[in-house]
């Protein structure tokens, strides 16, 4: 059985706490506060292995270093392009003609029939963004940065309505 290398670890660890700090991470349901104390918890059980496992004269500088500071576990890095990205992908998806025209067909969609219930599902996401967007819901923001798939999706869905027996929507439609 391979031993750990605590002193890896622990450059590894303080390098994952300082990007974490920096840019962020891709967690999908916590934020970056949570993980950077995690992270920390992390350096402290690498320096309390490093302290059992080696002699005082044989630890690295690095054990010696400050321990990254507790942070709000609400804290998110680069909080304001997360929320600006955000908007941006919210308006370019829902700025479509053919976004009204999902919408307009979402109560008629049957969650039986699986395609229609991928696109109930994709635009329930696009409205979870708003209220995401509303709420500063930071974390489920994060997953939102180019729009491109998401409109193309949007102008195949609409084409895909045409296809469709939707009969209630095609009796308001008329009118």
């Amino acid at each position: 059985m391979k031993q750990k290398n605590y002193k890896e670890e622990l450059v590894k660890d303080y390098e994952h706490w300082n990007d974490v700090y920096t840019n962020g991470c891709n967690d999908p349901s916590w934020t970056d506060g949570v993980n950077l104390n995690l992270i920390r918890n992390h350096i402290i059980i690498d320096k309390r292995n490093l302290k059992e496992s080696l002699s005082e004269d044989d630890l690295p500088d690095l054990y010696f270093q400050e321990l990254p500071p507790k942070v709000d576990n609400n804290y998110m890095a680069r909080a304001n392009e997360i929320m600006e990205n955000a908007k941006k992908y919210y308006e370019a998806c829902t700025s479509l003609e053919e976004w009204n025209q999902l919408l307009n067909a979402f109560d008629f969609l049957e969650s039986k029939d699986s395609k229609q219930e991928s696109m109930r599902f994709f635009i329930q996401r696009i409205k979870c963004l708003k209220d995401a967007i509303d709420s500063k819901d930071y974390v489920y923001m994060r997953r939102f940065k180019d729009p491109t798939e998401s409109i193309q999706l949007i102008k195949e869905y609409a084409e895909q309505l045409d296809d469709m027996e939707l009969t209630h929507l095609q009796q308001i439609t008329l009118f």
